[in-house]
């Protein structure tokens, strides 16, 4: 994580409706046909076993996301050239 910073008071609600506690906030840099791409405010949860990708988020920071059988279809609104194919 890049350009960390510790949080207080500050939690997400997953799928069951509980709440967990952010212990911080950074950046993190994804790297996919050979282009860098950084996500911002991204949250550091560690009591969470996994790694979470919240496509309500990525939306709000302008991405456009296709979900097409077993693959998503990233795309940039800010950045027309950004693009990822996740499986």
């Amino acid at each position: 994580m890049i350009n960390y910073k510790l949080v207080q008071n500050k939690s997400i609600l997953v799928a069951n409706r509980y709440r967990i506690s952010i212990e911080g906030i950074g950046e993190i840099l994804v790297i996919t046909n050979n282009t860098e791409i950084l996500i911002t405010r991204v949250n550091y949860v560690p009591s969470l076993k996994t790694t979470l990708l919240s496509s309500k988020e990525l939306v709000n920071k302008g991405w456009e996301i296709i979900f097409k059988k077993d693959i998503a279809l990233l795309s940039s609104k800010i950045d027309a050239s950004l693009k990822i194919i996740a499986k």
